[in-house]
C-alpha cells in the first residue's frame, strides 16, 4: 500500500521564502558568517586560548578533560552564552572542546563579550586553562 499526502501550504511558502533569501543574499550571509568566525578565532588565539583550526564556521576551544570542559561550558552558560561541549567519547580522552558558532546575527560587540567572559573565567579559574 502506498500512502502519500500533500505538503502543507505553510511549509511550501516557508521553503520558497528561504530559497529566495539564499538566492538574493546567500553570498553576503556566508561572507558574514566567515568574517565572524575569523574575528572570533583571531582574537581568541591572540589572547592565548587554544583554538582548533578548521574550515567550518565553528570555533572550537580546546578545553582538555571532561571536568574542565564542562566547567568552562557552565561558566559560559551562566553568562547566558550558548555553546556546545564535546567530551569523551565524542572526542578523545582529555581532548574536550567547547564549540562556538559565531552566527551571522551577532555583532562584533557580542563576540567581544564572549571573549571577555572567557578572559574573566580564565582569570578567576586559572586551573581550567592550565
Amino acid at each position: 500500500m502506498l500512502y502519500s499526502t500533500a505538503l502543507p501550504p505553510a511549509l511550501i511558502a516557508g521553503t520558497q521564502k528561504a530559497l529566495e533569501i539564499v538566492d538574493k543574499e546567500g553570498a553576503r550571509l556566508v561572507q558574514k558568517l566567515l568574517d565572524n568566525k575569523r574575528y572570533l578565532w583571531e582574537r581568541l588565539d591572540k589572547h592565548g586560548f587554544q583554538v582548533l583550526k578548521g574550515e567550518a564556521s565553528i570555533c572550537s576551544l580546546l578545553a582538555g578533560s571532561t571536568e574542565k570542559t564542562l566547567r568552562i561550558y557552565q561558566a559560559l552558560f551562566d553568562a547566558r552564552i550558548l555553546t556546545t561541549p564535546f567530551i569523551y567519547p565524542s572526542v578523545a580522552k582529555n581532548k574536550g572542546v567547547i564549540r562556538m558558532i559565531p552566527r551571522i546575527d551577532l555583532a562584533e560587540s557580542h563576540l567581544d563579550h564572549l571573549i571577555q567572559i572567557l578572559l574573566d573565567t580564565r582569570e578567576n579559574l586559572p586551573e581550567l586553562f592550565a
